[in-house]
């Protein structure tokens, strides 16, 4: 795909009103082709944790996230 990924925690326990911050290591550029598997380990203590993805072009097949 042509994107990026970032993944994304809160340490707010109102998930209606959460205040989101980046963590560990944007995947992608945005203008070239990326493929291929990207492990990363994070430690935090986090409430929620979510990704944000930017797809240009193509698709991603699946983020796996193990707690």
């Amino acid at each position: 795909f042509v994107g990026r990924i970032q993944l994304r925690a809160t340490l707010n326990d109102n998930p209606a009103n959460p205040v989101w911050f980046d963590i560990g290591t944007v995947i992608g550029d945005g203008a070239n082709i990326t493929t291929g598997v990207f492990p990363q380990t994070i430690q935090g203590n986090f409430t929620y944790v979510r990704a944000r993805v930017d797809i240009a072009l193509g698709a991603l097949q699946f983020i796996n996230y193990n707690h």
